[in-house]
């Protein structure tokens, strides 16, 4: 698969199709906990990958101590409200990062917890009611994977391809309004 942005609306919709079929078959076949890390690591990437082509090239950037799980911007919290507080993503977007988090959160630090445990069986159903998913009855290609880890899977899918559609780059920093929303002061003339 290309890492080239995509160049044209049928495109992008081919790069999506096969990323989410990709996806959707490797969820299917993997266990809860692994679907959660892996979901949430791939989103962690996507959101460093916006923060260092909007960020000026720096030594705290390039080392890593910004970003890196110890720095200022290292969790996946932090940097979600920093992109959602500048307006490159979405509040209802950054909401549903947040779930996702703390289904990976309760995920990794529970011994035997699934999708299929209250808490995160209701993290997930509110995640597939604000994505449209709700009503959603998954065709399960494996006796044991449950609804609730496919459906999972597609309200991730939906969050990663809509994160792939934000494209923030430096050159965006001379035209505020390209990216966040505003521009010129009445008074730059």
């Amino acid at each position: 698969m290309s890492n080239t942005i995509p160049t044209s609306p049928e495109d992008f919709e081919a790069r999506a199709a096969a990323r989410l079929d990709g996806l959707l078959d490797d969820l299917q076949r993997s266990h809860d906990r692994r679907v959660a890390v892996v979901v949430s690591a791939t989103i962690e990437a996507q959101l460093d990958g916006m923060l260092r082509a909007m960020l000026a090239p720096s030594a705290a950037t390039e080392t890593g101590r910004l970003l890196g799980s110890s720095g200022a911007l290292g969790s996946l919290g932090a940097k979600t409200d920093l992109l959602v507080s500048l307006g490159v993503l979405s509040s209802e977007l950054g909401r549903d990062i947040g779930r996702i988090a703390r289904i990976r959160n309760r995920m990794a630090h529970a011994v035997g917890i699934d999708f299929d445990d209250a808490s995160c069986r209701d993290l997930v159903t509110q995640l597939a009611k604000d994505l449209g998913l709700a009503s959603y009855q998954p065709r399960l290609s494996k006796p044991e994977c449950s609804a609730a880890h496919v459906r999972f899977g597609l309200c991730a899918a939906g969050v990663i391809m809509a994160l792939e559609t934000v494209i923030p780059t430096r050159a965006s920093r001379k035209d505020p309004e390209a990216i966040y929303g505003y521009g010129k002061t009445s008074d730059d003339g």
